[in-house]
């Protein structure tokens, strides 16, 4: 039942790196944990120490910034096209 399971999770996570990218993907999946680090404050009652807020609040800005890259980047610039007529 396991290896069932995991095959598809890799088969998924194959077609998600073809469609988005490698780069994309390693970023979604580090962005995963800060969720994941919330839930375990809120449902489990962890304790979220000053270091680790300040790592959750890396990887958010890391994420961003790299979501700002990937939609402002592809762009080509627009320049203000003078005639000479």
């Amino acid at each position: 039942w396991a290896g069932f399971v995991g095959f598809f999770l890799n088969f998924a996570s194959l077609n998600c790196v073809q469609t988005t990218g490698p780069t994309t993907y390693a970023i979604v999946g580090s962005l995963n944990k800060v969720p994941v680090a919330m839930l375990g404050f809120f449902l489990f009652d962890n304790v979220i120490t000053p270091q680790t807020w300040f790592f959750i609040g890396v990887s958010m800005c890391g994420g961003f910034l790299y979501s700002f890259a990937k939609i402002f980047g592809g762009r080509p610039k627009v320049t203000a096209r003078q005639d000479s007529e």
